[in-house]
């Protein structure tokens, strides 16, 4: 706004004209008095002095905005590290929770066993036990009461030997439970719904998420695939996020544990990549005519194309009389 009543300003004094001085002594008087002739040097001046006013504002406010912009990039600096340190907090959970989960399976399965065995002992009662047997009565009688701290000793032995099971049996899950590569892919092709939902079909779902808004109807459908023999012997996960109204394929995840899969034919990310692909071309999900936007270009667009075809034509025979 200023620059512009400067414009005006400027404009007008370059245009404005200085009356002559008057030949009569009263108007000569009168036009020194007014100090016309100087004037309009006077405006010129103060004219230049408002525009190195806005200059100067003009310097501060980029000032401001520098310094603006470097505290909005310190406060999202800020806030990304928060961010990041709130994920690896997650990550620490969500790992200290599958350990829980993984501990926690084995206690049920030793309180099953304990279980098995206390329902076997109240159908058989206390005389169907080795202590009773004619064989273990000397070893008892030598080993065990004639020998001090042996039973105690042997006790301990075994309470070795069980943790050291159970320790291996808890770390080899462990284990393979983190050797998981995931890829995802950024697809954004035109699609047969049909031909997808039919592939889908035979798919055994582990979930399942739609979301209907006005223009697109988005789902996102997870699964295991269980022929593991085509993945390298194991069984990935897939997500796919398509929207089904307009039919769009978004994106693709796979989630594949390659420690679970044989080492001779354990998969790496150029090939789940390739092989998700090859599932969904044997299908033929992919409408190409529908992908082809050609009658949708401008006609500076087509000449555009044109040309680079002759070109190309021009090319090829060139090189084919070479």
């Amino acid at each position: 706004m200023l620059e512009e009543i400067l414009g005006y300003m400027l404009e007008a004094l370059e245009i404005i004209e200085i009356p002559p001085e008057p030949p009569e002594q009263a108007g000569r008087s009168l036009y020194e008095r007014l100090e016309i002739a100087g004037m309009r040097n006077q405006l010129v001046r103060r004219a230049m002095d408002l525009k190195k006013n806005i200059a100067g504002n003009h310097r501060f406010l980029d000032v401001l905005r520098e310094m603006s912009s470097v505290v909005s990039e310190t406060k999202m600096f800020l806030l990304n590290e928060s961010v990041d340190l709130n994920t690896k907090r997650m990550c620490l959970l969500q790992d200290s929770n599958e350990r829980s989960a993984g501990a926690l399976l084995n206690l049920q399965i030793i309180f099953s066993g304990i279980l098995a065995f206390d329902i076997m002992d109240r159908l058989t009662g206390n005389s169907w036990s080795v202590a009773n047997a004619s064989w273990f009565a000397s070893f008892y009688t030598s080993a065990i009461q004639g020998t001090p701290l042996f039973w105690f000793i042997f006790s301990f032995i075994i309470w070795l030997i069980v943790y050291l099971i159970y320790l291996q049996i808890y770390s080899s899950r462990y284990y393979i439970k983190q050797g998981i590569t995931t890829v995802r892919l950024k697809v954004n092709r035109k699609i047969f719904v049909e031909k997808l939902q039919q592939f889908l079909r035979t798919k055994l779902h582990s979930f399942e998420e739609r979301q209907y808004d006005d223009a697109i109807d988005i789902v996102k459908i997870t699964y295991t695939d269980n022929l593991k023999q085509d993945w390298g012997g194991t069984k990935p996960t897939i997500t796919l996020e398509y929207d089904e109204r307009n039919q769009y394929l978004f994106a693709i995840t796979i989630s594949y544990n390659r420690r679970e899969a044989k080492k001779a034919l354990v998969f790496n990310a150029d090939d789940l990549r390739e092989k998700i692909m090859d599932d969904l071309n044997t299908m033929d999900v992919w409408d190409v005519k529908g992908e082809d936007k050609s009658s949708e270009d401008l006609a500076a667009d087509k000449r555009a194309a044109i040309e680079a075809r002759l070109e190309e034509e021009d090319a090829k025979a060139g090189d084919a009389k070479k």
